[in-house]
């Protein structure tokens, strides 16, 4: 039978009771969202500071994008890195690239404290002709070209069984690229556990627990929950696209409305074993979608997952309904891997969509505003975002802290031209299929 949720979800097993915010309450940092972002953050503020830090959560930990992913945990972006570059310049694009790599160590040793596990893959990106895949091997990170055995190509592995290897039918090359595996929701309860076990007298997480209304000074918040008020010296947004909730200060501010709400189709297939793996297929065309596919491991069942198509979203409400058009969607993602996905004879067991939040500029939103001292940011996945929160994490503690940070195009003070000087924002182009 097929069914409308990721299998990811469906195995995680909550030992722990959700509890709502009942009373009003004090806190250092209230941290808004329980996804990869959320739980990042009030790991490296309880681990690194003695801070005091509040989870809001609307509805449950990793409810949202976080709990219907991948679980890939890549240094990409959605904006090519040429565009990145003529925007923000060759050093800080490839700072921030290295710091998005270095944050795998961090991401592991937030998994190894919640007793969680990651796969360490090369994941490789499929293109259609050579030309594109050397050209893609510019972008920092990048590992290897894999070419089939004909090939006459000198800088490239040759490999035997190309298609099988690759998982791909009717492509020309391949580039690799570090990356891992793992399991968000998994790792966000686990993570939960863990933290309020350790600091009983300085964590609280309330799911079910919309923040409302936000009142921000420059010094302090005030945050309208359920009917009650948190008052804590600074909020850490990390609500990806969610809305719903009002946001006041006496300053301007860099979020604005900037955050788009786009739903996220993935499909998912019970398979036979085979090792862990990510693929991503990338057009010949930048008009078409392009697909990305994940082998994994997932409480005693191996599927594979796969997406790529998403649709721009009215409200981030419409989340919360299924429609003929989503199912479309998924089917199309069937389709897609029917005729290149090695292997793959169908049909679907899962199908689902996860809310995803877009920037104006197509990258993460990531630190202090410029000008509020009470208020930090964590948002925007802009479709690739574990590693990304993990980073944005550090970045965060470190500010909060007074410790120097890395320096990534994530930074508000960047992405606000009026205040940096940098060139106009890069206008996320929307593929054909984000409707």
């Amino acid at each position: 039978m097929m069914r409308i949720e990721s299998p990811l979800m469906l195995n995680l097993h909550r030992e722990r009771q959700a509890a709502s915010l009942t009373e009003d309450s004090d806190t250092d940092i209230a941290v808004i969202g329980g996804g990869i972002s959320g739980m990042s953050a009030a790991y490296s503020l309880l681990t690194q500071t003695d801070r005091h830090v509040i989870i809001l959560e609307r509805n449950l930990l990793s409810s949202g994008a976080s709990g219907h992913n991948a679980g890939q945990a890549v240094a990409a972006f959605e904006v090519p890195y040429p565009k990145l570059i003529s925007t923000y310049g060759k050093e800080l694009t490839d700072n921030t690239y290295a710091a998005v790599n270095n944050a795998v160590s961090s991401l592991k040793s937030m998994a190894e404290y919640a007793s969680s596990e990651i796969a360490d893959v090369e994941a490789l990106a499929l293109f259609s002709n050579l030309e594109s895949a050397k050209e893609r091997m510019k972008n920092p990170g990048s590992t290897c070209l894999y070419v089939p055995s004909d090939s006459n190509e000198p800088d490239a592995v040759k490999l035997e069984d190309f298609n099988g290897q690759t998982w791909s039918s009717g492509y020309a090359a391949a580039t690799g690229y570090h990356s891992g595996i793992v399991n968000c929701p998994c790792l966000i309860e686990n993570l939960a556990n863990r933290l309020l076990e350790d600091y009983p007298d300085r964590f609280e997480v309330y799911e079910h627990s919309p923040a409302d209304k936000i009142s921000l000074e420059n010094d302090a918040a005030r945050i309208v929950c359920n009917g009650h008020i948190v008052n804590s010296s600074s909020v850490v947004m990390c609500t990806n696209g969610y809305g719903g909730f009002s946001l006041e200060s006496g300053s301007p501010i860099s979020l604005g409305n900037k955050i788009q709400p786009v739903a996220g189709y993935m499909i998912g297939r019970l398979t036979s074993p085979a090792p862990a793996g990510i693929r991503s297929y990338v057009p010949s065309n930048p008009s078409e979608p392009y697909y990305y596919v994940t082998k994994n491991f997932v409480n005693s069942q191996y599927v594979t997952c796969a997406g790529g198509l998403d649709t721009k979203l009215t409200s981030w409400k419409d989340i919360e309904t299924w429609t003929q058009d989503d199912e479309r969607k998924c089917s199309m993602i069937e389709a897609f891997l029917l005729q290149k996905l090695s292997g793959f004879s169908g049909p679907r067991n899962y199908q689902w969509k996860g809310l995803m939040g877009y920037t104006d500029t197509g990258v993460r939103l990531a630190g202090k505003d410029p000008n509020l001292d009470s208020l930090y940011y964590s948002l925007g996945c802009n479709g690739i975002g574990i590693l990304q929160a993990v980073l944005s994490a550090d970045v965060i503690c470190k500010q909060i802290d007074g410790k120097a940070y890395p320096r990534t195009f994530f930074d508000p003070l960047v992405q606000n031209q009026d205040s940096t000087g940098y060139p106009d924002a890069v206008q996320l182009s929307m593929p054909p299929f984000r409707e």
